[in-house]
This record gives structure tokens, sequence and C-alpha cells, in this order.
């Protein structure tokens, strides 16, 4: 995030510090908000055929991506992520394997019920 700020002459020069204290901890809190953002799971079924793959989080059911490319995963294998419940294109990070693969995301917060169906099995 950057800024450019401009005063007048007749400004006083605290002005400027406040105002870049200001965004300095506006930009923080945006960062630290981001953070929070990260998601976790862990690979429980893929469908290689057709490149689908559920990811068993902790709190919220299943995660369904599609990969876009190769990628070395596994059943078992931890997943981690920045954009929370972001769909479409996105980067995940394989922790188990230390690599990343891009992934199209299809649905968050799906149920056991309907996994196979996800899947497309």
């Amino acid at each position: 995030m950057a800024f450019d700020i401009r005063l007048h002459a007749s400004e006083k020069p605290g002005v400027r510090r406040s105002l870049m204290a200001l965004l300095y901890h506006s930009s923080l809190r945006a960062n630290y908000g981001r953070q929070q953002m990260n998601r976790y799971g862990t690979v429980a079924e893929i469908n290689p055929q057709r490149g689908m793959v559920a990811i068993s989080t902790e709190d919220d059911g299943f995660t369904i991506v599609e990969l876009l490319g190769e990628w070395d995963i596994d059943v078992g294998d931890s997943i981690a992520w920045e954009n929370g419940y972001g769909l479409g294109t996105e980067i995940y990070q394989n922790l188990t394997r230390r690599n990343q693969g891009q992934v199209y995301v299809q649905n968050h917060s799906v149920g056991p019920a309907i996994l196979r169906q996800q899947l497309l099995l």
C-alpha cells in the first residue's frame, strides 16, 4: 500500500506526521486481517481422473478445488491458503511436501453428504 501525501506550505508539520502515523497503523491492521484469513486443511479425497481434490477443514466441512496443473499432492497432505473463502484461481501451499500449486476453487463449506457429488465421482 503506497500513498503520496502532498501538503501545502501553510499546513503545520505535525499534520504530516499524524497522517503518516494513521496510514501506517491502517496498513498494519489491513495486513493483520489478511493474515487472519489464512485457512488450513488436510487432503481427504482426490479424483485423479478429473483433477478434483477435497480438503477437509477443521471448522467448516470441505473445500473443493480443481488442479490447474501438475502438483505433487496426496491424501493426508496438509494444505494452506491465504484467501479464506475466495473462489476462482488461487495458489495453495502443500505444507507436507513444501510446494505449491495453482488451483481453481470450486466450493467451500461442503458437507460430507454431497462430497462425492462435488468431486464428480
